[in-house]
Parts: C-alpha cells; structure tokens; sequence
C-alpha cells in the first residue's frame, strides 16, 4: 500500500521496493515487477561491479509454539554497465504460515516449464537495452522481453540511499515512527541503517498505540544495494531476513549475462508443453 502520492520504484537485488520517496513502502518480490521497466524508474547503476549470495530465511511462529521455517537461496551479479543476473541457487524448509508473494522472481509457475527442475530460473535484466532474459536451464529455452532502454543514474545527483534521505527529512505519520540507525559495516561493506515500526490504530483496539510491523534496511551507497532487510509482523508473528553476503566487488565473467549455445529462444507455446523440450519429447523428469 502507497501511504504518499509520488511512488518511487527501485530495484534491491531482488527486492523492489515500491515507496513514497523512502521506507514507508510495501515490499513485493513479484514477477511482473522486477523488470528493466522497476530499474528505469531511477536509473542504472554503473561501474558498480560485484558478485554476491543473498540468503532469504523466514520464520512464522504458531501459538501451540510451534515454528515454521523456509530459507531460500539465490545468486546475483552486476557488471559495470549496470545488467543483473538472478540465479536461484536452493529453497528448502516448511513453507506453513510464510506469507505468500515472498517469491523471488520466477518463482511462479507461469514463467517455468513444467518439465524444468524446480526452482531453476536464471534472470538477466540487460537494462542498457531495456531486454529481460529468462533462462530455464532445465528445458534449455530462454525467454527474450525487449523493452526501452534505461538511463544511467548520477549517484552524486541521487544515491542509492536517496529515498530514504528524503523521507526522514519529513514529518512522519501519526501512527509510524522513523529512525536513522546510523553507519554500520554489514559483511564487509558500510552501510546506512533506517528503521520504521509501525503502530496499531483504532481500527485495533487490542494494539493500538502498540508496534504492528517494523522494517529495518542497511543501505549502501558504495554497493548500490540493500545489504540487510528485516521485515518482522508482530500480529501475524512472522519475521523474515534477507541477508547479501560472499560479496566480491569485482567484476563478474560476461557469459553469465549471456544465453548459453543450443538454447531455443522465445519457443513457440506447444513447445512448451510437458513431456516436450525444444519441440521434441523427453521424458518428464
């Protein structure tokens, strides 16, 4: 939910943040968002190179005391002309109780065949062209999205952290608290930390006054990224934390960011067809 009429949409390695310039936002890692069109919105980050894991754990906790774990793990490089590569690594744990939509892109069965491994999306957002690539290794297909071409962003006219700046410069709604965590190093690399904790309004009367939610981002201008989100539901009882770490700042090999020989490009439909790869049978793994 929008709480302010300008939305601003930012890519974070594999969390868009749709925001009203800064954190009081709503997170989604829905397909149809994370797209060159999300990273346009703000411009592309160059020479910035690395390589990283992001680890995605969640917990819900049940009142007969019982928790419910998932974890999900996924690997992620940038170049220095600013395309990113998405490659969903393991997902594991009991997925009871995890809030739906806390997906990383293609995740939905819509963009996976039904004869591909579970789970394995490679996805490239060459957004100097404005082209999104999905690549299922498991069907050896890949998916070609054109688009318009971004614009380089200028981290000294706005940083990576520019939302988030703005927003603390504003007066805060009645029923929210914002703060500025300050500098921290977060597995090697600085940061910036905010945190906003909402509270209960009348609508509820057993919290009101009370913390509901309370998001907290560590933020780097250097890396161009979110290094830490930690989202926390104190109603529903659940917490999730996605973490960036074994980050290399350097830069990543450039096959990664290209569609490996053999592959069928945008296959027609009934290519796509259980029990067929590439317009041929196979047999269904």
């Amino acid at each position: 939910m929008l709480n302010h009429p300008r939305a601003v949409v930012r890519i974070l390695l594999g969390s868009v943040v749709i925001a009203a310039a800064g954190p009081c936002l709503s997170v989604a890692r829905a397909q149809d968002l994370r797209s060159c069109g999300a990273v346009n919105a703000v411009g592309i980050e160059l020479a910035k190179p690395f390589t990283a894991q992001r680890v995605d754990d969640s917990v819900t906790r049940f009142s007969d005391g019982s928790e419910a774990h998932a974890q999900r793990i996924e690997q992620i490089a940038r170049d220095s002309a600013g395309r990113i590569r998405f490659e969903k690594l393991s997902e594991s744990g009991d997925t009871k109780g995890i809030p739906q939509g806390h997906h990383y892109a293609g995740e939905s069965q819509t963009f996976l065949s039904d004869f591909s491994p579970p789970g394995t999306l490679i996805t490239i957002f060459d957004c100097p062209k404005g082209r999104t690539i999905r690549i299922e290794p498991g069907a050896q297909i890949a998916r070609i999205q054109e688009g318009k071409p971004g614009i380089p962003m200028d981290p000294k006219m706005q940083p990576y952290s520019f939302g988030y700046q703005v927003f603390a410069s504003r007066k805060a709604m009645a029923n929210m608290i914002f703060e500025d965590l300050g500098d921290a190093q977060i597995n090697g690399v600085r940061a910036h930390g905010f945190k906003t904790t909402y509270l209960g309004t009348e609508l509820d009367e057993a919290r009101e006054g009370k913390p509901v939610k309370i998001f907290e981002d560590w933020v780097s201008d250097d890396l161009a990224a979110n290094l830490l989100e930690i989202r926390t539901d104190l109603k529903k009882q659940q917490e999730s934390r996605s973490e960036l770490t074994l980050i290399r700042r350097e830069e990543p090999d450039a096959s990664l960011f290209e569609i490996p020989s053999g592959y069928t490009i945008n296959p027609a439909p009934e290519q796509n067809t259980p029990g067929r790869r590439n317009g041929k049978p196979t047999t269904q793994p």
